[in-house]
């Protein structure tokens, strides 16, 4: 499993606007691309959060080759969507995670 996760603060004044924005219209966006099967919101806490909340929106792919896929063919148009609409009222950047398989229960002693 690959997690493509994009770290994303927001401005206080323009915070409501733009989840309903990510929640109604991005996040379809990029999930009608058929190359993540689920994707996840969360809010940092523990984080200096006076200029607005920030977030971790993580998208999860059942491989590199639909990673590579969504970022060859998808990412740059979605991408500059987001920017020209919001500027400078969010900042983000992105991380590729590779899960590492472990299960906790059966290393118990």
């Amino acid at each position: 499993m690959i997690i493509y996760n994009v770290t994303v603060n927001v401005t206080i004044h323009a915070h409501d606007l733009w989840m309903k924005w990510l929640q109604e219209e991005h996040l379809p966006e990029i999930m009608a691309t058929n190359t993540f099967y689920d994707v996840k919101i969360y809010q940092l806490i523990n984080v200096d959060d006076i200029d607005g909340p920030t977030y971790s929106v993580q998208f999860y792919a059942k491989s590199m080759k639909e990673y590579d896929l969504f970022i060859q063919k998808f990412d740059t148009d979605i991408r500059s969507k987001s920017v020209n609409k919001w500027g400078n009222d969010i900042f983000s950047f992105r991380t590729t995670l590779q899960n590492i398989p472990y299960n906790y229960k059966e290393n118990q002693l």
